[in-house]
This record gives structure tokens, sequence and C-alpha cells, in this order.
């Protein structure tokens, strides 16, 4: 989703970090298949209100990868439990490009399809300019504050900062979005595979005491 590389999902941030408004805090599980030219990623968020755990996994379902992420600090530590290090860097600024909005057309269809049990409508966005449309698989549904985590995580993403362009984007939570090129050819997918609700042990996002950090 980011220097992870974590495109999320389905997305998911740039704009003025958790300013929540009346949205709930999320607590529960959220997987994510990335899919790219090149290869194939699965994710497992573990959320709990402003902190959030991300497990990478590889090919054989081995976690490779482990990052924290504390929106309060806006610090990310990503951890090696086999050499019991961590490294801590600050969450990145947004880079949503302003000038480049003139160059996006954006059209909400009444398409619509099941993703996880909700219904979901399809939104385009087009970059000719960067000859890119991505299509959005959004629900509306109470899972704002979710959508504030995963953008401001997936920050750096294309498919993040095109949907932040999108009026009323944040009533809205994105299942799927798929990348392609103006000649359809396929470049990039985020995929909710699941969102449970469910409480999360606070023990999880604690960096083992034995564990040091290593200086870049």
């Amino acid at each position: 989703m980011f220097f992870i590389k974590i495109q999320f999902i389905l997305l998911f941030l740039p704009f003025s970090l958790f300013n929540a408004g009346n949205s709930q805090p999320f607590e529960g599980r959220v997987e994510i298949l990335q899919t790219t030219i090149a290869d194939t990623s699965h994710f497992e968020f573990l959320i709990k209100d402003k902190l959030i755990k991300i497990n990478q996994f590889n090919s054989n379902n081995t976690i490779e990868r482990v990052f924290m992420v504390n929106m309060t600090e806006k610090m990310v530590y990503e951890i090696s439990d086999e050499r019991k290090v961590y490294i801590k860097y600050a969450l990145r600024e947004s880079n949503l490009n302003e000038a480049e909005q003139e160059f996006i057309e954006i059209k909400k269809t009444t398409n619509y399809k099941y993703l996880n049990g909700y219904q979901c409508y399809q939104w385009l966005v087009t970059n000719k300019i960067k000859n890119t449309t991505v299509s959005y698989w959004v629900a509306k549904e109470e899972f704002s504050y979710l959508v504030e985590i995963l953008l401001n995580i997936n920050r750096s993403d294309k498919k993040c900062s095109y949907y932040m362009f999108i009026p009323d984007y944040e009533e809205f939570f994105p299942m799927e979005s798929v990348e392609r090129g103006l000649l359809r050819e396929f470049r990039a997918q985020d995929e909710i595979r699941s969102i449970k609700k469910q409480k999360i042990n606070d023990i999880i996002f604690q960096i083992p005491p034995d564990y040091f950090e290593i200086h870049k």
C-alpha cells in the first residue's frame, strides 16, 4: 500500500488526516488481494481505531512482511520477527495533484454488482493524458472511517489519488478497483476479499521489548 506498495484497494489517502466527523472508528479485519501484471499479493489489515497492523503474505500463504501504522503519530513501523528488529519512518504526506484535475473525467454509472454481500455501483475515472482509466465498484455503507485509513496508507497509489477527485467519495467504500489503459489493457486490480468487524487484542500492536530499532 505504499512503500509496501499496498495500493489497496482498494485504494485505499491524502486529505486532512482523520477529519472523521461523524464516522465511527472501525475495529476488525480486512483482507485485500492485489493483482498486477507482474504478481499477486495478499494483505491482511488488523485495525483498531487509529492503529493498523498489516501482514503481507506470499503465494505460499506465509507472512512475508509485517507493518504497523500509528495514525495518531503518523508513523510506520516495518518489523522483522525473524531478525527481531524494526525500522520506523513517517507516514507520507498526500501527493494529490490538483493541477491534474482538469484532465480527469468522472462518470458515476448505474451499473451494479454484489461484492461481499454489498450492492456496489460502478464509477469510472479517466485521465487521457496518463492513458489511464480506473473502474471503482463502491458501496454506500458506514465504512467512512475505514476509507480514511485505507486512503492515507495508500496515498501514493494512482487508484487512490484518482478516487479522491470524485465528488462525495467519502460517503462510499470501494470494494474493488481496476486500472486499465485507454485500450483496455489490464494494469492492476485491488479487491477487498472480506471485511469483518471483530475485537482486536491490543497486544498485536506492541513491538516486543527485545526487538531493537535499525536506523537508515
